[in-house]
């Protein structure tokens, strides 16, 4: 609980150890977004934000996740938003505006823009790409800097245009269509196919595009590809895939096959194309560049499948309802009316885990939206038929329980973090350090060890057990007067196993670094003022520092 005053020279890492686990605790830390009149369909995520309309006053909100922070976007004039991590866009339904709002700073301005297609609109980082009504050009926009630029002229097809990363695809409607790309740093355009192609199914990510085609002369339709940093197409596969079905992300293709319900995946990088599975709800498949997720339409089950280990992941997970994907989590909806229970559940397609988010008042709800970490869900509010928001952050702990200690080994830094760890258990060193994480250590040699925690995020204690049942070892809070870091210094027998236990004084936590090293400094020198057992540079920034403060506020401290 004191002031930290210098910086932390713990010992450096030479290698990170990988946790080794027998089970993963996730402890959902449930908060409100919004209270009332919330329930509308325009709710989605926008990384690190949520936006919403709110349904009384019809304007339009967003809320700040990491920060808990609600605030105000636009009036209830607004037509529907785009929106991105970064950027929200709309139209003023009463003057027929455009303007734009920067989430991050909070900050709303003018967009000097008339001819636009409401429908064409798309945004990829900072820039709003759009076709003219009137001119049918295709048109950049840097929100940064507010510079407009013309991508394409001709004859655009404006349901066509797709923006992932740097690049802007698009669809003439000229006979034969053509495929223009736009690169957008280098304000570089490019062509990547002439031919009939199918818009409607039109697919990119910020590595490729995916397209299916076909010829009069040639009844198969072909499924092609493009490389858009190697300007390079490629044919992907000749299987009647469906076009509509069509799904990228990062270097990964899926697709549905239109006749026998398989769907396929294609690695744009190695140019593998393979089978994933059968029996597919295409209207239920959803995929990140990690996973592909899908309802099975013989059992409902819900199936996914990782692409970098090429192999199927079993859930066990049977919804109504459809689902989302975030990461390795796939969020979904359950009630069982037998027990009449209804609540918000996860699945960890990492681990295999599942775990339950929050209960729910309303058996039947909208779907979830997810973005990293985070969940966030409607439901009524009993007594009321009102509906509001809310959100979880899912904090995954391998070692949550003493149980799942997870192993550091000795000249080594683990990086750790309490932030959403649980726990009742409290020290007698630090006063209500009940948000514990748990280790473990075998020392290769017995000998004095030195047991460092350190902590720029909160006050750390350190406690040595023995066994998960008991008393602690030994314990400390405050490793000296300059610093809240812990220390403990102790004989340790070789190959015996210690459990150690890293916690906060008042239930604080954060992000942390645990090492064990061997070696001891019981007796530190005189001038040592870091408490590293060194007399250093940064022992005489200390001295220095309390020499000038002797001289403006003389303390018990001054020299």
């Amino acid at each position: 609980m004191k002031t930290r005053t210098t910086s932390w020279l713990g010992v450096l890492a030479v290698a990170l150890v990988a946790p080794g686990v027998s089970g993963w605790s996730y402890n959902p830390d449930v908060f409100t977004v919004a209270s009332q009149n919330a329930g509308g369909m325009e709710t989605r995520m926008a990384g690190d934000f949520v936006l919403w309309q709110d349904m009384m006053s019809m304007q339009w909100r967003g809320y700040d996740l990491p920060a808990r922070q609600s605030f105000a976007i636009a009036s209830s004039g607004a037509m529907s938003l785009a929106a991105n991590e970064s950027y929200a866009v709309w139209q003023d339904g009463m003057t027929m505006g455009w303007s734009a709002y920067e989430l991050a700073e909070r900050r709303m301005f003018a967009l000097s823009l008339s001819d636009v297609d409401g429908m064409s609109l798309r945004l990829t980082g900072r820039f709003l790409i759009f076709r003219g009504m009137m001119d049918m050009t295709l048109h950049g926009m840097d929100l940064e800097s507010g510079e407009v630029f013309e991508i394409a002229i001709g004859d655009i097809d404006g349901m066509s245009v797709r923006a992932a990363g740097d690049y802007v695809v698009w669809r003439t409607m000229t006979m034969p269509p053509v495929l223009g790309g736009y690169q957008l740093s280098s304000r570089q355009g490019f062509v990547l196919r002439e031919g009939d192609i199918e818009s409607m199914g039109l697919a990119i990510s910020d590595q490729f595009v995916a397209w299916r085609e076909w010829a009069m002369e040639d009844p198969t339709a072909k499924l092609y590809g493009y490389d858009l940093a190697q300007r390079e197409a490629f044919l992907i596969t000749t299987e009647e895939i469906d076009a509509t079905s069509l799904k990228a992300a990062g270097r990964y293709l899926v697709g549905r096959h239109m006749m026998t319900g398989v769907i396929y995946g294609f690695d744009g990088v190695s140019r593998e194309f393979f089978e994933i599975a059968g029996n597919v709800d295409s209207m239920s498949l959803l995929m990140n560049d990690r996973y592909a997720v899908w309802k099975d339409m013989m059992n409902m089950r819900l199936c996914a499948f990782d692409f970098a280990g090429r192999s199927l992941v079993e859930t066990a997970v049977e919804t109504m309802y459809t689902p989302v994907l975030s990461g390795s989590y796939v969020f979904y909806s359950f009630y069982d009316p037998g027990l009449m229970t209804s609540e918000l559940r996860g699945f960890d397609l990492a681990t295999g885990e599942g775990f339950a988010v929050a209960p729910l008042a309303s058996g039947a709800m909208m779907s979830p939206w997810a973005a990293g970490d985070y969940v966030v869900w409607t439901d009524s509010i009993p007594p009321s038929a009102d509906t509001g928001l809310f959100g979880a952050r899912i904090w995954k702990l391998p070692n949550d329980e003493c149980a799942d200690a997870v192993e550091v080994m000795t000249e080594t830094v683990y990086p750790g973090d309490t932030s959403g760890a649980t726990g009742t258990d409290q020290t007698d060193c630090g006063f209500d350090d009940w948000r514990d994480t748990w280790h473990e250590v075998r020392p290769p040699v017995g000998g004095d060890y030195t047991i460092d925690v350190h902590s720029e995020a909160f006050d750390t204690t350190l406690a040595v057990f023995a066994a998960c049942t008991g008393s602690a070892t030994a314990c400390n809070d405050d490793a000296n007067i300059q610093t809240t870091d812990s220390r403990l210094v102790m004989t340790l027998v070789k190959g015996k196993r210690y459990l150690i236990r890293v916690a906060g004084v008042d239930g604080s936590g954060g992000a942390y670094e645990l090492s064990v090293s061997l070696g001891s400094c019981t007796a530190p020198p005189q001038a040592d003022l870091t408490g590293d057992c060194r007399v250093n540079l940064e022992d005489l920034a200390v001295f220095s520092s309390q020499w000038l403060d002797c001289g403006l506020e003389p303390t018990d401290l001054c020299f």
